[in-house]
């Protein structure tokens, strides 16, 4: 099937849930929302958020705590992070709802990094989850 397809027969299986859903979240889905989804689910007015291992405008898409690890190595980078934020139809580009920044230590190794990400990433999927229920209105 292909992935315009995929994206849009999901998009009416949300659709046709009852209740509707307020939010949509992914994390960890590693799946690019095409518009075929994304334009039914934001004309339904239900939002859909992402988690994603990097600061606004940094690292965007797939391996990103590895191309971070990489410039602080390499660069200098002395920081990455997390966010939470919007789902548009260009990747990891919509507006951040939370951010956390996460130190790049010199000679850490990339496992533990990625251990130090995730545990940020745990609480932070949390918080951009409440922040965006509590702008809706029941």
């Amino acid at each position: 099937m292909a992935r315009s397809e995929y994206d849009a027969d999901l998009a009416s299986i949300i659709l046709a849930l009852s209740p509707r859903p307020d939010i949509v979240v992914c994390a960890g889905w590693m799946h690019i929302l095409t518009p075929d989804f994304l334009a039914p689910i934001t004309a339904a007015n239900i939002r859909v958020i992402n988690l994603h291992p990097a600061l606004p405008g940094e690292f965007a898409g797939a391996g990103a705590i590895e191309r971070a690890w990489e410039a602080g190595r390499k660069e200098g980078l002395k920081r990455t992070g997390v966010m939470v934020h919007e789902v548009i139809a260009e990747v990891d580009a919509g507006d951040a709802i939370v951010t956390a920044e996460v130190e790049l230590k010199e000679g850490e190794a990339l496992d533990d990094l990625e251990k130090r990400i995730h545990q940020v990433e745990h609480g932070l999927i949390v918080e951009g989850t409440r922040r965006v229920l509590d702008t809706i209105k029941k």
